[in-house]
């Protein structure tokens, strides 16, 4: 459809919610005409001026097709006005720059399209209803002025506008009725006296400090003003599709931050047709995505809520009984734990086979919630580049915080979820808690173990170095390959920058179990150390020990001549980050120096990664006399079971950032030999175990024929185990309790109207 098909012109009242003038002036000439298109029609913005040089714009007349030609929809100002002015000038329009864009992603106010224009007008007609007549009122971040210009229209206000953008100001100061309106550039301090109300309209999403904004505004209120904030509704507006927002603002947050006493919060519902009328309504009686923004309303008085913590989403990529490593384990040991100090619980999963959240209340006794998930490497590296590939993750998560509504969310890990979960978790009014249990957020593999030879990362921290592990060679021959490479070492190191901004602006506070590990991890995650907790592996004792049966007496298990084999065990999965492959190696270098009274015991799961490992431990099993059994996988329960008559443990790992199965041997009284990684600061070394330097198979052995030689030594090795203090999971969960209420408490004490427990 073009312009020059009109046909007809008639007067749409409906139009006229989006003027700025209820009518206009006479002797006008018409300078400009922009025309934009939304939803298959034609809309056209015109742009009078003055005699005396002021603009006058008059919005949104609509083009429509009919059977007896086409029909432009005019608002009634423009039925005073000769068409022929206007008709010609339509004629020639032209679609401005960057047709498309919205509105306020430009300082021209004519360019606002319809989208721009409706959100306006509905914000400052509900904002209007606020204010009473002859109040002072403050309009920070005016942009161009129309909110302004429409607020002066519709209200008997002395009204006060500014903006941090010169040509915004000077722009609405050059149209008809801005000298009702003191524009100016951001100078708050050369204003005198205090406002009966202060309106940040579509401002606070692109702020980072917006509680330091708020504090500023705050003091100059009046003692009964009121501040009236408009915020976007994230879950209608869309996730990470306006490059000015640093912000993103959910009916959960919104709800967290403002409301009681003194704050009131209601939707504005989306408005799609220009005369719809739209009223605002309470929060709660609208879904997350029926409103378009949020009007708050606050008092001086008010203050913000520090919530007491009672209820917490724990999430991970799996829970026991469902998967038996180590993450799965400690989620469900923390939900029973914390359940046990009187808090609600709910565990989140991710998983590949829903495409929405689902929940599951039959399996555990608290809620576990699935969302969609998916392979761990892809769903990192695509994430940044695929961003609609992430939105249904998104919207399930935040379907979930919707209906648990938990004041905490404590990630063990994310595995299978993208790094925007951080984001929007904080964005939703969270306190948001990881515990840091792996190293994903620093390497793709989720393991510094290398193969071929083995051995560890070079550098974590360095992308170039890092690549190691990479199939494209350090120098390859190809300029194609070598090209390809250089992108893979952009796209890696900007992937890490993103996660340290992530980090640093939408985590509240990290969990560590090993000192060691936090140093190091900080070094690359400039992360306030203040904001960080040592909370260590907790294992339960007793539920350990009631599997122990029929235990032989201690002097039973001593070493010496006649005595039964000193009998060694390894437990986990079996692969070259756990030492699993020394372990054969090991054996038989104490075979050929004539040892011959001890065995091996080997407890853990075959790596499809690693079948090797397996293969070669299942056939040294096999090999008439050999001292290695294999026990196969194991689960949890079955561990105290196993661990009756263990004499000294094996965690001979290449890398842990801290080891559970370490803490499971010393809480039985059972001494350790481990290789130096992160957590090994446990053991202390000639008292309840002894560390090795290397990771070879010879030092292993070294180690395991210093305690067949020395039965003193494995007696004083016992003893000191026994006297490990290993922290149980109630007082894991008192510790993560502690910890969360600080970081609560230092997350809404920001706020500027100060805080209020609850």
């Amino acid at each position: 459809m073009t312009s020059s098909a009109i046909g007809q012109i008639r007067i749409d009242p409906g139009l006229n919610g989006f003027q700025l003038y209820s009518r206009l002036p006479k002797h006008l000439n018409l300078i400009q005409a922009i025309q934009y298109a939304v939803a298959n029609r034609h809309y056209y913005n015109l742009l009078f001026q003055t005699l005396d040089g002021l603009r006058v714009p008059v919005f949104a007349l609509r083009l429509e097709a009919s059977n007896t030609g086409t029909i432009l929809q005019i608002p009634s100002l423009l039925a005073d006005t000769p068409p022929e002015q206007w008709v010609a000038a339509i004629h020639r329009a032209a679609p401005p720059a960057g047709l498309g864009k919205h509105g306020f992603q430009r300082p021209d106010l004519l360019s606002s399209d319809l989208f721009t224009l409706l959100g306006v007008s509905t914000r400052y007609q509900a904002i209007a209803q606020q204010l009473p007549t002859g109040a002072r009122v403050l309009d920070f971040g005016c942009g161009a002025g129309l909110g302004s210009l429409m607020l002066s229209t519709h209200a008997h206000i002395d009204l006060t506008a500014v903006d941090d953008s010169p040509v915004a100001i000077e722009e609405a100061r050059s149209f008809l009725g801005a000298n009702s309106i003191d524009f100016r550039t951001n100078d708050l301090d050369a204003i005198d006296g205090e406002f009966d109300a202060i309106i940040v309209s579509e401002v606070l999403e692109h702020i980072r400090d917006w509680p330091g904004i708020l504090s500023s505004l705050r003091q100059r209120l009046h003692p009964a003003g009121q501040l009236l904030i408009t915020l976007p509704n994230w879950r209608y507006h869309g996730s990470h599709l306006n490059p000015d927002h640093v912000e993103d603002w959910s009916r959960a947050r919104v709800r967290r931050l403002f409301s009681g006493q003194g704050g009131t919060i209601q939707g504005l519902p989306v408005r799609s047709l220009p005369d719809q009328r739209v009223e605002p309504q309470p929060l709660d009686a609208l879904k997350p995505a029926a409103s378009e923004f949020f009007l708050i309303r606050l008092t001086q008085d008010f203050r913000t809520h520090i919530p007491v913590i009672g209820r917490v989403l724990l999430v991970a990529h799996a829970i026991a009984p469902f998967s038996h490593s180590g993450v799965a384990l400690s989620t469900l040991h923390q939900a029973e734990a914390l359940r046990r100090v009187g808090i609600a619980v709910a565990v989140l999963v991710s998983d590949a086979q829903v495409n929405r959240a689902q929940v599951d209340t039959t399996t555990h006794p608290f809620p576990v919630y699935h969302a969609p998930g998916g392979n761990f490497f892809e769903v990192f590296q695509r994430e940044h580049t695929h961003i609609q590939d992430v939105r249904p993750v998104l919207q399930a998560m935040e379907s979930i915080i919707e209906q648990f509504r938990p004041e905490v969310v404590h990630l063990n890990d994310y595995l299978g979820f993208p790094s925007r979960i951080l984001k929007l978790l904080h964005d939703l009014g969270c306190v948001v808690i990881r515990q840091i249990r792996n190293i994903e957020e620093l390497c793709l593999r989720a393991n510094p173990v290398l193969d071929d030879p083995l051995r560890l990362c070079a550098d974590w921290f360095d992308a170039r170095r890092c690549l190691e592990c990479n199939a494209i060679p350090p120098h390859p021959p190809s300029d194609y390959f070598r090209i390809l490479r250089e992108l893979q070492i952009a796209e890696l190191q900007l992937w890490r920058d993103f996660l340290r901004q992530f980090y640093c602006h939408h985590v509240n506070g990290l969990a560590f179990a090993s000192t060691a590990f936090r140093e190091r991890f900080l070094t690359y995650l400039d992360f306030p150390t203040e904001c960080t907790r040592i909370i260590p592996i907790s294992v339960d004792a007793e539920a350990l020990q009631a599997e122990v049966h029929s235990a032989r007496p201690d002097s039973i298990r001593l070493t010496g001549e006649g005595s039964r084999p000193v009998c060694f065990m390894f437990l986990g999965s079996l692969q070259p980050r756990k030492g699993a492959h020394l372990l054969t190696a090991a054996v038989q270098h104490l075979r050929e120096q004539g040892y011959g009274n001890f065995e091996v015991l080997v407890a853990g799961m075959r790596e499809s990664f690693a079948a090797g490992i397996h293969t070669e431990i299942l056939a040294a099993a096999n090999t008439p006399d050999s001292p290695i059994r294999y026990l196969g996988s194991y689960q949890w329960a079955d561990l105290g079971r196993l661990l009756q008559d263990v004499d000294v443990g094996l965690t001979p790992s290449l890398f842990e950032t801290a080891c559970r199965t370490l803490h499971e041997f010393l809480v039985m009284g059972i001494p350790v030999i481990a290789h130096r990684f992160f957590g090994s600061e446990i053991v202390r070394p000639g008292e309840n175990g002894l560390l090795l330097d290397t990771g070879e198979a010879a030092a292993l052995a070294e180690a395991m024929r210093a305690i067949l030689d020395d039965p003193a030594l494995l007696a004083r090795l016992r003893a000191g185990a026994a006297q490990t203090r290993i922290p149980t999971p109630d007082e894991e969960a008192t510790a993560l309790l502690a910890f969360y209420e600080e970081m609560a408490t230092r997350r809404f004490s920001a706020m500027p109207w100060g805080y209020l427990k609850t």
